[in-house]
């Protein structure tokens, strides 16, 4: 069964050119896919329709064999977690507990249980030596985990990453392409990513998606 359903989905900005065109696609739980084109070519408009940041104009899009639309929109976000491309854009809060804490709080999560859940994911990103740091100050990798870190706290079925490796030297490349390795094979959390860095495909894609002018 697929856990990621598109069907003929189509979207324009402002009636402007479509940006997505007859998009159909299926994506399994547990899969790596890598979706890659030039850009431009309607990555980013593809990912935001995934947790109905966009709703397409035509087609449909499922999740967790949800609709993405009307009163299931909340329930689907729950599933999906976004990584953007860049972390600063992500992180606003003034230490890394209460940016990893963020979303527990805003789902009313009793304070002890919050811990846990802060705790157990700065664990799992290898950063809970920075819990009291003001993410601010962390260089470009780091401040890359704790964003991956304030998803997964969320407990996600599926990660949505655009340009993961983007900014990072190799060896924060190598280290990030293992955690989300590990977070797949151990976790069973399903992987989407864009990419312009073709080396990291092979190592964390099971599927290549490519996309052209919306297709």
């Amino acid at each position: 069964m697929s856990q990621i359903e598109l069907q003929q989905v189509s979207f324009s900005y402002h009636d402007g050119p479509r940006v997505l065109d007859d998009v159909t696609l299926s994506i399994a739980a547990g899969e790596r896919v890598a979706i890659m084109g030039p850009n431009g070519a309607g990555k980013s408009t593809l990912f935001q329709m995934l947790n109905g940041l966009l709703r397409p104009d035509g087609g449909q899009v499922r999740v967790g064999g949800m609709a993405v639309a009307g009163e299931q929109v909340n329930a689907v976000r729950r599933l999906v977690g976004m990584v953007f491309q860049d972390a600063d854009d992500q992180l606003f809060n003034a230490t890394v507990q209460r940016e990893v804490a963020y979303g527990l709080v805003n789902m009313q999560m009793p304070a002890d249980e919050r811990e846990e859940r802060v705790r157990w994911a700065l664990d799992l990103v290898g950063m809970t030596r920075f819990i009291d740091k003001t993410p601010f100050n962390l260089s470009g990798g780091e401040k890359k985990r704790i964003a991956l870190a304030s998803v997964l706290a969320m407990r996600p079925a599926i990660l949505v990453l655009d340009e993961p490796t983007n900014a990072l030297d190799p060896k924060g490349a190598s280290n990030l392409v293992s955690l989300l390795n590990d977070i797949n094979r151990d976790l069973g959390i399903t992987l989407v990513f864009s990419t312009h860095d073709v080396d990291i495909v092979p190592l964390l894609a099971d599927r290549v998606v490519l996309m052209h002018q919306g297709r």
